[in-house]
């Protein structure tokens, strides 16, 4: 399972303009937990996973390597909830 999360959410983020929106809809769908992004739009959802505005920067702005690894054990923390 860990395998395919990794590749679920690596197909995710590799798109041209990965989106963090298909991060909250894409992976709720594949593995039955929501994410929470914490941002002025969508500060209304809630869910059992946070993730933080600095990762989605570093995530989707600066691509840093680090953020996904983040990203994926944020997940997989959450689906061992």
């Amino acid at each position: 399972m860990k395998d395919k999360l990794k590749e679920t959410v690596q197909g995710i983020l590799s798109t041209k303009w990965a989106d963090q929106y298909d991060l909250a809809d894409l992976i709720p769908q594949q593995y039955g937990i929501s994410l929470i992004l914490l941002n002025k739009k969508d500060n209304h959802r809630f869910s059992p996973t946070i993730i933080s505005n600095l990762l989605l920067e570093q995530l989707f702005v600066k691509n840093l390597p680090a953020a996904r690894e983040s990203l994926e054990r944020e997940i997989e923390a959450a689906l061992v909830k």
